[in-house]
């Protein structure tokens, strides 16, 4: 039974891990295209 309840915990902290790290790629993520959008915009006013 003890070991039944381990596991289950286990299970939690691994689910609240892979949120943790899926949060932080999308952030990571978004923070590039935002960045690709302001170089874009940058070389574009620059070129014009």
């Amino acid at each position: 039974m003890q070991n039944k309840r381990d596991a289950k915990l286990d299970e939690v902290a691994d689910s609240k891990w892979v949120k943790k790290v899926i949060k932080s790629m999308i952030i990571g993520i978004i923070g590039f295209v935002l960045i690709g959008v302001a170089l874009a915009i940058f070389f574009k006013i620059s070129i014009n």
